[in-house]
């Protein structure tokens, strides 16, 4: 199995058509903005870029029997993590789906890649699949996310394919380097 690289992912990333909402806030608020596109985390850290080719038909007999599904964010999406000093500002995804297994079940990909687990050990919830909006300090998150949730529009989107994700450098963005569909 190849090496760990925090210079790849594998991720969910809505479509642009509903990004504007979404942008706005993580423009203003998430330090990672230039780095990362929106996006759902599914493995990372993940493989090196230069392994990608050979784990790709891996994960397509893998997801080929995972349905297409739907995400919601509603207002009811908006939370937050505690980060030692800093709070982390996110939207939970409401998954729709008629086929319980789906990318974002914690075990689906570990069986796959069992040695890529680090968001399922990050604490001890285990892995929580969101898309990070920002980051503040304790004192201000709980006014940001009861404003968020006023002025909320609901998102929502459909999932058919998953993207490996890499970056040159650790400044430079992230890139889509490959996608793979969901279902037959």
């Amino acid at each position: 199995m190849a090496n760990k690289s925090n210079k790849s992912a594998v991720v969910i990333i809505p479509p642009k058509s509903v990004w504007e909402q979404i942008q706005n806030i993580r423009s203003k608020f998430d330090k990672a903005y230039d780095r990362w596109m929106p996006h759902i985390n599914l493995i990372y850290p993940f493989a090196p870029d230069s392994e990608f080719s050979n784990l790709l038909p891996r994960l397509k007999d893998q997801l080929q029997n995972v349905a297409p599904f739907t995400v919601v964010f509603t207002k009811d999406s908006i939370g937050y993590f505690e980060h030692g000093q800093r709070c982390g500002l996110w939207l939970k995804p409401l998954i729709h789906s008629q086929q319980y297994s789906r990318p974002t079940d914690s075990n689906h990909l570990q069986q796959l890649f069992p040695n890529f687990n680090d968001l399922n050990v990050i604490n001890e919830k285990g892995f929580q699949p969101h898309l990070t909006l920002g980051q503040f300090k304790h004192n201000e998150i709980q006014r940001v996310v009861n404003d968020l949730k006023q002025n909320w529009k609901p998102v929502n989107f459909k999932v058919d394919e998953i993207f490996l994700i890499s970056r040159k450098g650790f400044s430079d963005p992230f890139e889509i380097r490959d996608s793979v569909a969901l279902g037959n």
